[in-house]
């Protein structure tokens, strides 16, 4: 690769993270996420902190995908701690959503439409429209939050509008903090 050649660290990460995200578009989950480890490892060597989120989040999205959710929040977690002290917006509200939809698959979907509130209510309020290749994946996480709560849906999604996104991420992150203490005590 002609970044690598030429040493140019945060172009090859790019490169690599870019291909992942056609592999993933393509079905490719493996080939996905042997490039956006490489593109992590990349931006890890450079101390590129901006690409290396990017990377975290994209890796998290394709395990989730996987079923590994474990993996997958870990590396979303920290994808939005650098997300928030960049204050990448759309990059954080793109995590937030597979944040919302992990949730929803581990049975917390009064929790995961809370969340979707606070998404879209940010997203309208910072005009940051949401992708195009990412408006069925929201589409499928609405309907599944729909099927899980019936009615009481819109008033999930209605309480999370007025949460602020500094808010949600602070709690996100806080959760992490409280999980990690956890563990080391046991």
């Amino acid at each position: 690769m002609l970044a690598r050649g030429i040493g140019h660290a945060e172009v090859e990460s790019e490169c690599e993270r870019i291909l992942g995200e056609l592999a993933l578009d393509e079905g490719d989950s493996a080939s996905a996420r042997s490039r956006f480890l490489r593109a992590l490892a990349v931006s890890r060597d450079a101390a590129d902190k901006r690409s290396e989120a990017l990377a975290l989040s994209w890796l998290g999205r394709v395990e989730l995908a996987a079923g590994l959710g474990d993996h997958a929040e870990a590396h979303l977690r920290a994808a939005l701690g650098a997300f928030q002290a960049f204050r990448m917006h759309g990059e954080a509200l793109a995590a937030l959503e597979d944040y919302a939809a992990l949730l929803e698959r581990r049975g917390e979907a009064a929790e995961a439409a809370r969340l979707c509130g606070t998404i879209e209510a940010s997203r309208t309020s910072m005009t940051l429209p949401r992708p195009p290749r990412a408006v069925m994946r929201w589409s499928a996480l609405l309907d599944a939050l729909t099927a899980a709560l019936g009615d009481g849906h819109e008033a999930a999604l209605a309480a999370g509008a007025d949460v602020l996104l500094d808010d949600v991420l602070d709690r996100v992150l806080a959760a992490e903090a409280e999980t990690d203490a956890v563990e080391e005590a046991a």
